[in-house]
């Protein structure tokens, strides 16, 4: 017999702001041993964002089909302003639902997906990556505020924009080519 039992479990604060929340379900067996695992979907650490997508999540992907991947919530954060589109949804992982993570177009599905601390391109990058590894990787990367877009290996209909600042990665999105919900 197994007896599942669903807890909130408060979490540290992520970035500064408020904490987050994980849901998790205990599995108690019979004979004594139990398994603890998350069963909300979040953009864990150590994953890939690209070339199609990150995770279950894909571009191009419906709404209903994304939402149904069990990883986003509902975006709770402030208006981010100019520069996304309001005829796309606004989604962010259920693990930061205040931080904008993914739009959705209602004619194009998934467009844009923002990777979090964590989370690495196909060639090794993420958050904190140096300007030099971000040039051994995709060296035609520059400064240019055009040159900030490189290609996605491995799939010719997406881009990453990335930005650097201090010689650091401080950003990286992966933008589905046509896409028409953010700037």
């Amino acid at each position: 017999m197994t007896v599942l039992l669903y807890v909130e479990v408060e979490g540290l604060p992520l970035r500064g702001r408020e904490n987050m929340k994980r849901t998790f379900a205990v599995a108690a067996v019979v004979f004594g041993s139990v398994l603890v695992g998350s069963i909300a979907h979040a953009a864990p650490a150590g994953q890939v964002l690209g070339p199609n997508g990150l995770g279950d999540l894909k571009l191009g992907m419906s709404e209903e089909d994304a939402y149904q991947t069990g990883m986003l919530h509902g975006y709770q954060g402030e208006d981010p302003g100019a520069g996304f589109s309001k005829n796309c949804s606004w989604y962010g992982f259920h693990n930061r639902p205040t931080d904008l993570d993914v739009l959705i177009s209602p004619t194009k599905g998934v467009s844009v997906i923002f990777a979090n601390q964590g989370v690495r391109t196909v060639q090794g990058i993420g958050i904190g990556s140096s300007r030099k590894e971000l040039l051994a990787a995709y060296p035609e990367w520059s400064d240019d505020p055009n040159g900030r877009w490189v290609r996605v290996p491995g799939n010719a209909n997406a881009g990453y924009a990335i930005d650097v600042r201090d010689d650091k990665v401080i950003f990286i999105g992966l933008y589905q080519n046509g896409q028409e919900c953010a700037e």
